[in-house]
């Protein structure tokens, strides 16, 4: 078998659609057009394909999105790794490496500092033998609530499922309040991230008011509403008002659980701690990283980065 290596083309997006189909929980044919779109238009990053040349047919892929962080009030590259896919017929034969290390070797490392995932065991495995270290950062915690419906009964938040100007508004005035955190690997969170980041989804929420912005989704689990929720932008100061936000987020949705993942580095992580969110499971996401800059080190990246379920490819 015969395999080239190339950046998506748009004569492949019925193979590659088949190949997600069948690899990544059956992801739609409008699914994989928006994220397609995502990476060809938005210039959100890069997409790394494998080709059987037998057939003519996509056996492998590699999302690779853009990230940038300010660390030690230095701005740091990052990229983001997703979307990886290997046909079932064609594993073990060297395609998984293949897609990583022809990737990396094609783009330019002296301005690119790091990579991250996350990754399930298997994937896991291959990723140690290609440099990457894990760390259990990302963990999963959870707000229960049995009497939501009780919360709140003045409501001064409001719901919409777009970024229109009043959010952008909104979004600038938080982000230009909010304290730095200039000895934590911050991810920049600024309008154009924003925009950006969410323009090939539909199935978010933002609840918000003049002073608090949270991105959520909802998915459903046994009949009931489960809350997840991206990131939630504030100035970290006052904690009442996380929690009314929080309360409203519970009647809103008529739902039990808000759940998110944070790692625990994150300014939130102490506030989400007064608002009654627990682990409930001792359950973390693993989160890999390889560093292509060799002024950072492992450790450094281990015990400052700051990361919110939004940071993810899964959210």
């Amino acid at each position: 078998m015969k395999i080239s290596y190339i950046f998506y083309e748009k004569d492949y997006f019925k193979s590659l659609s088949i190949l997600w189909n069948e690899t990544l929980n059956n992801k739609s044919i409008e699914t994989s057009y928006s994220l397609i779109k995502w990476f060809a238009f938005k210039n959100a990053g890069y997409l790394f394909i494998a080709i059987d040349e037998s057939n003519n047919k996509v056996v492998g892929s590699r999302g690779a999105w853009n990230w940038s962080f300010l660390f030690k009030q230095k701005k740091i590259n990052a990229i983001q790794f997703g979307l990886t896919a290997v046909s079932e017929k064609c594993r073990r034969k060297g395609i998984f490496s293949s897609l990583n290390t022809k990737f990396i070797n094609t783009i330019d490392k002296k301005k690119i500092d790091f990579i991250y995932n996350v990754s399930l065991q298997n994937a896991k495995k291959g990723y140690e033998k290609l440099g990457w270290k894990y760390f259990d950062s990302m963990k999963r915690i959870t707000k229960v609530s049995l009497f939501s419906l009780f919360f709140n009964k003045k409501n001064d938040f409001k719901i919409t499922n777009k970024i229109d100007d009043e959010i952008i508004r909104i979004f600038n005035k938080i982000n230009k309040n909010r304290k730095t955190y200039t000895s934590k690997l911050l991810p920049n969170h600024d309008i154009t991230f924003l925009l950006k980041r969410l323009s090939h989804k539909n199935d978010y929420k933002l609840l918000y008011n003049e002073n608090i912005i949270i991105i959520y989704k909802v998915k459903k689990n046994y009949n009931l509403n489960n809350v997840f929720i991206g990131e939630v932008y504030h100035d970290y100061i006052d904690d009442r008002l996380l929690k009314r936000a929080f309360n409203q987020l519970h009647k809103n949705e008529k739902s039990i659980f808000i759940n998110t993942y944070i790692t625990k580095s994150h300014p939130n992580n102490t506030l989400y701690k007064k608002c009654k969110f627990r682990m409930l499971k001792k359950e973390y996401l693993s989160l890999g990283v390889k560093l292509l800059n060799d002024n950072l080190n492992f450790n450094e990246v281990k015990n400052n980065i700051v990361l919110s379920y939004l940071d993810l490819d899964t959210f």
